[in-house]
């Protein structure tokens, strides 16, 4: 079982590691589908709703949902509004 837990706890740091984000961010729990977003911003660079939508098969709103928090908490930057919106790494 104590294997188990150290493997997991192994996964779980690579998957941060991974993320290679610079930012100093408060505390908070990542989803899975919040961690898939920083990934293909980290990938992409500069994308727009509709790349999130089509890459991760989400509804506009659903992308809403998951950016919004990564916003609030500055590991993701807005530029532009309403259809223009494009969203980036900082």
């Amino acid at each position: 079982m104590a294997e188990g837990v150290v493997g997991t706890l192994h996964k779980v740091k690579e998957r941060i590691i991974g993320l290679s984000i610079s930012v100093q961010a408060p505390r908070m729990v990542l989803t899975k589908r919040q961690e898939d977003t920083l990934r293909f911003l980290r990938d992409r660079g500069r994308v727009k709703s509709p790349d999130i939508e089509k890459a991760f098969s989400l509804t506009r709103a659903r992308v809403g949902q998951i950016i919004k928090p990564l916003t609030d908490a500055g590991l993701v930057i807005r530029e532009g509004q309403t259809r223009a919106t494009t969203y980036r790494l900082p």
